[in-house]
């Protein structure tokens, strides 16, 4: 309930008027005089005051003056005032009153609508002013919270009028701003200003100027010249006032990203850089990799970059590999052949980065004569044992790079001053160190190239793990491999053992059981055969002769089992294969005369002595020569030839004849298979034995209507036909 307060010296106003606006709604108090008013007025607070003109003592324009001067009522100073009088119709009075502040002036008589009215009217006033107060409050805030805003805000924001002239800028654009035109620029008109011409403020504000559209430049490469170069997004729009959205003036922001985009291309560059790595073949290349992108200019710019790996056994740090001019002429020399590269860093280090450069050679030789004893008391080495980056900080000393307590005296011959190392390490390992300066490039190392290096550092070591583990994955692949070989090797010989073993048992049963009648059966034959002859009936088909010569040939095919079933240990003795292989040939040339064989000898001079049993081997040849006259006909070529491959003597026996069938060809050296009409099958089977005996291989290649060629490997060291005679030497011993 609102209050008010009467001042007024009449009993009877007081009541008429308590009557009527308490039936109002209002809360009525009273006072009698001008003095008691004023301390009723601080203690009430009332919202509204009737004040009669006409008291004793102060009157009604004395209690008002009182109210409005004196600083005791200055928190109620403001309160309205309706000024009462019985005074007549003076115009100066009222005039007066309403000047000082007194917000209705009534004369009486007045009805007490009229005076209730006034009052609604007074407080629906009071409201509207309150209120407008409040919110010239609010909108005074609100301009000082976005003059704030612009200022401290961190993009450049600018405001022109529809002339082109500035309103309104911040600090960052004003810096923007003075950088293009060199002087202070807060009040200039862009439009008009001819340092602005070709700029992007003019271009800028002139487009929304003229077409009322935003105008937007992202990744802005402004290069000023009153500053540095830098990256800008910017963006200008239309402001627009009134209804007719008609175009008052622009907004700029000005985004300063040369920061964001120097980390961004950083990024890039260590992800192009960790690409490459992963595709590296080999620990050196990695190695290679890591210190050609950092002396890249498109990668992390270091004049000179040297790595030294640990090696934990000797407990020292050795010179690996160095990539960097060894002079200033050498530098310069450099920096001009590549300034005409302009390729990404992925696409130099593939071009660079796997083969090294020759530019690097005198350097790289310096370095890989270097070993650092990791008990050295320098800085560098603590760090590098406790996993840390060093940095050592330029001195004014041209010998600072003899002062041991930054880095070891080993290193003095490369001259170093300002440098940072950074070790190469994995979780589990610690690889190495890699060592980077700016000796010829004149540039102080930059805080965030180091730290880019030693990511690159990360990257290099996690391929370096990965390498490794490949590495190791396939070292036992291969010897997974070659346990399953020789498994799958000794698995065949153990089949093959067993086979040889039944059928030599049974060969060797069989060829006793026939061996005893066929003594007999010959004997009778020869003896009906002589009798025959020296009765003069001998003919050349006699039964008895026909007889006779089948029982040879027979006594032949069991010599040749029983030869095969028995042992047959090598008798070793040192000689020349070239002299076997000539005598062999003597032998065997009436036989290639009569039949129009060519055979021809290829021997290699100087062949060295070796370790064999010379029956054996003539065995051997003997059998292969004789295969490959019955597989030619006349005018055929044989050929037999000698070699030294390695550790091994190869016997090459080769003919022109009809070939094996492909169909066979596995099948020859096994015992009693044969594709002759009155073969045994036994000679390659014992041919093969005979040079496993002695620790060697026999191979075949045969086309069919081509030829074949036979080789023999016999080693020349006993100490192998000893590896490979570890099993049993002979059929018998294998049944055993």
């Amino acid at each position: 309930m609102r209050k008010i307060l009467l001042v007024d010296d009449e009993k009877i106003m007081h009541d008429l008027a308590m009557a009527y606006l308490e039936r109002e709604g209002y809360n009525i108090v009273s006072a009698f005089n001008g003095k008691e008013g004023l301390n009723m007025m601080l203690t009430e607070r009332p919202d509204v005051v009737l004040l009669d003109y006409m008291m004793p003592g102060l009157n009604g324009e004395e209690v008002y003056q009182e109210l409005c001067s004196n600083p005791k009522y200055k928190a109620i100073s403001k309160t309205p005032v309706i000024l009462l009088t019985a005074n007549g119709c003076d115009d100066s009075l009222k005039t007066r009153l309403l000047r000082q502040g007194v917000l209705a002036y009534l004369q009486k008589p007045f009805g007490l609508r009229e005076l209730a009215n006034i009052i609604e009217n007074i407080f629906i006033i009071n409201d509207m002013r309150r209120d407008n107060q409040l919110l010239k409050r609010a909108v005074r805030t609100s301009r000082d919270i976005i003059t704030q805003v612009v200022h401290n805000a961190p993009v450049g924001i600018i405001a022109t009028n529809r002339g082109g002239k500035i309103t309104q800028i911040n600090r960052h654009a004003l810096k923007v701003l003075e950088a293009a035109t060199g002087q202070s620029a807060s009040e200039l008109n862009i439009l008009e200003n001819d340092e602005l011409r070709n700029t992007f403020f003019y271009e800028g504000v002139s487009y929304v100027l003229s077409l009322g559209k935003p105008w937007l430049r992202e990744v802005l490469f402004w290069s000023p010249r009153f500053a540095v170069r830098s990256v800008l997004n910017v963006h200008f729009v239309p402001m627009r006032t009134g209804n007719t959205g008609a175009v008052d003036g622009t907004i700029g922001i000005i985004e300063d990203i040369t920061e964001k985009q120097k980390a961004q291309l950083e990024r890039m560059i260590l992800s192009n850089i960790s690409q490459v790595m992963q595709e590296a073949r080999n620990i050196d290349e990695v190695l290679q990799l890591l210190l050609t992108a950092a002396t890249a200019g498109q990668g992390l710019g270091f004049t000179r970059a040297m790595i030294f790996l640990y090696d934990e056994e000797k407990q020292i740090l050795r010179g690996r590999l160095a990539v960097g001019p060894s002079s200033s002429e050498e530098a310069r020399r450099i920096w001009e052949e590549l300034s005409h590269e302009n390729i990404e860093i992925d696409h130099f280090l593939r071009k660079y980065g796997r083969f090294g450069k020759e530019n690097s050679a005198a350097l790289n030789q310096k370095v890989r004569g270097i070993t650092i004893p990791v008990d050295s008391d320098c800085q560098l080495v603590k760090h590098f044992l406790e996993r840390k980056q060093y940095r050592s900080i330029a001195a004014r000393s041209r010998n600072s790079f003899r002062d041991t307590t930054h880095s070891p005296a080993e290193l003095a011959a490369l001259e170093l001053d300002e440098f940072v190392s950074i070790p190469l390490h994995s979780p589990e390992r610690l690889w190495g160190i890699i060592i980077a300066d700016n000796k010829y490039g004149h540039v102080k190392l930059h805080q965030s190239r180091i730290q880019m290096l030693a990511l690159a550092a990360a990257h290099a070591a996690n391929a370096m793990v990965r390498l490794a583990a490949f590495r190791k994955i396939e070292d036992d692949n291969r010897k997974l491999e070659k346990a399953l070989n020789e498994l799958k090797e000794t698995q065949e010989k153990l089949i093959h053992a067993e086979r040889l073993a039944a059928i030599g048992e049974m060969a060797a049963h069989v060829a006793h059981e026939i061996r005893n009648p066929l003594v007999t059966i010959g004997g009778w034959a020869r003896r009906m055969a002589e009798k025959a002859c020296q009765n003069g009936e001998q003919r050349e088909d006699d039964p008895a002769r026909i007889i006779v010569d089948e029982v040879v040939r027979l006594e032949s095919i069991l010599a040749n089992v029983l030869n095969f079933t028995r042992t047959n240990e090598p008798q070793l003795v040192q000689g020349n294969i070239n002299t076997l292989i000539h005598e062999l040939c003597l032998q065997l040339k009436p036989e290639y005369q009569k039949n129009g064989i060519n055979c021809s000898m290829n021997l290699q001079d100087n062949l060295p002595d070796c370790l064999f049993d010379p029956d054996q081997i003539k065995q051997v040849l003997l059998n292969l020569l004789k295969n490959s006259l019955q597989s030619i006909g006349p005018g055929g070529r044989i050929g037999i030839a000698t070699l030294l491959r390695g550790r091994d003597i190869e016997i090459t026996v080769s003919d022109n004849g009809r070939g094996i069938p492909k169909s066979v060809l596995d099948s020859i050296f096994n015992p009693f298979f044969t594709t002759k009409e009155h073969g045994t099958g036994l000679g390659l089977a014992i041919s093969r034995r005979i040079i496993h005996n002695h620790g060697g291989e026999i191979t075949v290649h045969s086309e069919p209507n081509t030829g074949s060629v036979f080789k023999v490997n016999l080693p020349i060291d006993l100490k192998k036909a000893d590896d490979h005679n570890e099993g049993p030497a002979s059929l018998q011993e294998m049944i055993l």
